[in-house]
């Protein structure tokens, strides 16, 4: 492995590390959210494709994955198509990191309550 996909390789897992981390940080559910399961609509910025999101509080479950639900962050791991995902409700900012034997990629959308 060339040193900088070793870089690539360690700044990803740091990254997937941070995320973990950060949504361990609370359990609460979150005080603006009334129903025990929300919709989000997603977007990606860059080709406008958009897609929706179901979150079920009570169960902590994102599209029937399981999830780490806090007061501001939402994390999943998506096993279908081995993304990790990171949803900040305030702000609407949605990061997914695909790990992968290159270095991964990253991409962002912007979600708003249904």
């Amino acid at each position: 492995m060339r040193w900088r996909d070793r870089a690539k390789a360690r700044r990803l897992g740091a990254l997937m590390a941070a995320l973990v981390i950060g949504g361990l940080a609370g359990s609460a559910r979150p005080g603006p959210v009334v129903a025990a399961t929300t919709v989000f609509r997603c977007t990606n910025p860059e080709s406008g494709a958009s897609w929706t999101l179901k979150i079920d509080f009570d169960h902590g479950k994102v599209d029937g994955y399981p999830a780490t639900v806090g007061q501001r962050m939402i994390l999943w791991h998506d096993t279908g198509n081995q993304g990790f995902y990171r949803l900040d409700q305030v702000t609407g900012d949605l990061r997914i990191v695909h790990a992968s034997s290159m270095g991964g990629w990253e991409q962002h959308a912007v979600c708003r309550q249904q």
